[in-house]
């Protein structure tokens, strides 16, 4: 073929351009054929030294576009390929994304609560550290007055009733200590009860009112009370903290310390109360402190005061005993109430070893009871804090689950005082 006879510039075939024929859609391709040049042509060489140039046939001009197309093509393929295997990755790291994101939005939620609850219980480890340290320091001064090892369990201070300005300081520090344990006891009995006694059939409960009226035990709780589940608990509390009281607060308590103990402690508290003149009753009474002081220093006496403990908190638990039935329930609430009586036990040792005379009282109910702010606090059935009811006019009492305990102490000159409440009376009013 001349060079007149060459395609023009621009025009493109393909492979089946080696026939002869121009393939129409490879003329706007972009890669035209270039015109001859000497990559073009072929360079040989003859024996003589003189070189001769012969240009690329048309169908090898084609051939090789063609060749090179597809190459693009291959090339186009693998990147389409790659680009969507990225695609597919990039939204499988979004998915992820998402997932983390969420899962840190989870712990960080998770870590706010944690730092708040951390909080409240740095706050309330605080205050708890801070109340101790007065119980503490209460205990080392009533040591210090008293001469007497207390085993009470810590409490919370509460809200005093006696005039400071009346007691001298040392006795008024012991009339605190005391009315804190005395308070501690009755809200440990109140937690007691509803913790282990929420639940008991009403039939339960008059079966344990009756066994206290066998024992000549006058407990007044009025009957609806043992159907309403809202009063429940400050009825099982009375129960136990009446029994309780019996059993050691009250006189008879020492016709059990025998006999190594009982004889003499039993003289001398009922000496004590009897009716004697003001004096003599006062030496009594510091005889009497003398003897329990002198009695815990004996080596005998950690027996003696847990054989006590064990007999007659028995025979307690036989009276409350239908409210708990058998097995697991009651198993799980002996400890504690063990735990409970020996701090009456310890209380009540506290109180009899003082120059003093305690009366101790469950207010009456019903028609003829009458609301007394100076010595009572009161909370609705539901309620969880005891404190001075704010109704006016004559409230009457509905139940009175904890007493009210008087101390009467003597002056300089030897005259006996005016009853002073140390404890308040929790009572639900009608």
């Amino acid at each position: 073929m001349s060079s007149k006879e060459q395609p023009p510039h621009g025009t493109y075939l393909s492979k089946s351009s080696r026939s002869g024929l121009f393939h129409p859609e490879l003329t706007t391709s972009p890669l035209a054929v270039p015109s001859p040049s000497r990559d073009n042509q072929l360079v040989e060489r003859s024996t003589t030294g003189h070189s001769h140039t012969f240009p690329k046939s048309k169908e090898e001009q084609m051939g090789e576009l063609v060749e090179t197309i597809n190459t693009y093509r291959l090339e186009l393929d693998k990147t389409t390929r790659n680009t969507e295997d990225l695609t597919r990755r990039y939204k499988d790291l979004e998915r992820r994304n998402e997932s983390l994101e969420s899962l840190n939005r989870s712990l960080k939620s998770q870590n706010e609560d944690l730092q708040r609850r951390n909080e409240s219980l740095q706050q309330e480890l605080q205050e708890n550290q801070a109340a101790h340290g007065i119980v503490r320091e209460n205990q080392k001064q009533v040591r210090q007055t008293t001469n007497m090892p207390l085993a009470i369990m810590p409490f919370q201070p509460s809200q005093h009733i006696v005039q400071r300005s009346t007691i001298p300081a040392s006795a008024q520090q012991h009339v605190d200590h005391l009315s804190d344990n005395l308070n501690h006891l009755f809200r440990q009995a109140e937690i007691w009860a509803g913790t282990h006694a929420n639940s008991p059939v009403p039939a339960a409960l008059q079966s344990v009112t009756k066994s206290f009226k066998e024992r000549q035990l006058k407990l007044a709780i009025p009957s609806q009370l043992l159907h309403d589940p809202n009063t429940l608990r400050h009825v099982m509390t009375k129960l136990i903290l009446f029994a309780m009281i019996e059993a050691t607060f009250q006189p008879q308590c020492f016709e059990h310390f025998k006999p190594e103990f009982g004889d003499q402690l039993t003289a001398e508290r009922r000496n004590v109360y009897g009716g004697i003149p003001s004096q003599e009753r006062k030496a009594l009474a510091e005889a009497r402190s003398g003897a329990i002081k002198k009695f815990v220093r004996d080596p005998n006496w950690a027996g003696f005061l847990n054989n006590f403990v064990s007999s007659k908190c028995g025979e307690i638990w036989q009276m409350l005993r239908p409210v708990f039935g058998a097995g697991a329930a009651a198993a799980a609430a002996w400890p504690s109430f063990v735990g409970l009586f020996r701090q009456a036990v310890s209380i009540a040792l506290t109180m009899h070893q003082r120059v003093c005379l305690f009366r101790i009282d469950f207010p009456p109910t019903g028609e003829k009871s009458c609301y007394n702010p100076a010595v009572m606090q009161t909370v609705g059935s539901t309620g969880s804090e005891w404190q001075p009811s704010a109704g006016a006019g004559p409230q009457r009492l509905r139940l009175a689950a904890t007493p009210i305990i008087y101390e009467t102490t003597w002056g300089v000159n030897g005259a006996m005082g005016e009853p002073k409440p140390i404890c308040k009376a929790n009572v639900l009013l009608e």
